[in-house]
């Protein structure tokens, strides 16, 4: 009788044991190519660089042509055929698009007096979600086509700021940070529909929370939260917003955690406004490794997998 007991508890949990293996964290190393912002030491003027995961071989495909401009937030398409990033006119934000080789850089946003900021793509490579602010206006969430085409309103909240957006996987949810200035300053994360509708908030103002970032397969968002000490910690939430957790508790200036394509691992910068450095771990907060060590400023990192 005991024997056939023990065989019926291992034909219960069998499957159970299958599904927990099925889920659990592959070994394989890290794969595919960073996009990133880069300034090698003795250099005054930013770059847009490329590295070889594999390799460690390091491109640089694209240089601003003086201390004057600037370039921030660079990201590959889903596809990885196109790279979008924000670029300083010495009196703008605009936004731009390049092939992902780093030709053929083209302005898709023109109109006077208005910021552009932190774009990110849509799965199709069709669109690009944004954070728009005329002269001296709070900043809310556009939607334009990747030509520069039908720039759209998004949001309209008239007391605070929203930016940093990023698209889901199957395109039905982009995540953003939304400011609040009175009584005084919160941050938080919520979600909207880029068909519009009311903005969901995933996280309170009790933290500041910012740099949300949805997994590839759509149920995980990665995001920045300050701790006591007023540094930023990495923390990962599902994305309805429950099972918050905290990943790394930041020693240092963290910035920008975004994922790999295939889900294994987190990509940030981390270090000083002098010097900062590329670094990767897995979603779980283990396997912590420093990618970069270039005695300059690597940031805003984007992952393509081919």
């Amino acid at each position: 009788m005991q024997n056939r007991l023990i065989i019926v508890i291992l034909l219960v949990f069998t499957p159970l044991l299958r599904n927990t293996v099925v889920a659990a964290q592959s070994d394989s190393e890290p794969t595919g190519k960073l996009l990133y912002i880069c300034r090698p030491a003795g250099v005054t003027t930013q770059s847009l660089c490329v590295m070889e995961v594999e390799t460690g071989e390091i491109s640089v495909i694209f240089t601003v042509p003086d201390e004057q401009r600037e370039i921030l937030n660079p990201a590959w398409s889903f596809s990885g055929e196109k790279i979008v990033f924000q670029y300083w006119d010495g009196l703008w934000w605009h936004l731009w698009v390049m092939e992902a080789d780093g030709s053929d850089p083209t302005q898709i946003t023109n109109t006077p007096d208005v910021q552009h900021w932190s774009p990110s793509w849509s799965p199709d490579d069709e669109q690009i979600v944004y954070s728009h602010a005329a002269e001296g206006g709070i900043r809310e969430l556009w939607i334009i086509g990747s030509d520069g085409s039908n720039p759209t309103s998004l949001t309209a909240t008239e007391e605070a700021d929203e930016y940093a957006p990023d698209w889901s996987p199957n395109g039905d949810l982009i995540v953003f940070e939304r400011s609040e200035y009175a009584p005084h300053q919160t941050s938080t994360i919520w979600t909207i529909s880029p068909d519009g509708g009311e903005p969901v908030p995933l996280t309170t103002g009790d933290t500041e929370c910012h740099s949300p970032a949805f997994s590839p397969d759509g149920t995980e968002i990665v995001m920045l939260c300050r701790n006591e000490d007023d540094w930023s910690d990495i923390w990962m939430m599902r994305a309805d917003g429950t099972n918050q957790r905290r990943l790394l508790v930041g020693e240092d200036g963290i910035g920008s955690p975004t994922w790999s394509p295939d889900g294994e691992w987190l990509v940030f910068s981390q270090g000083s406004k002098e010097e900062s450095e590329l670094w990767i771990m897995r979603p779980d907060g283990s396997d912590l490794r420093q990618l970069t060590d270039n005695t300059s400023r690597d940031e805003i990192p984007s992952w393509f997998i081919p």
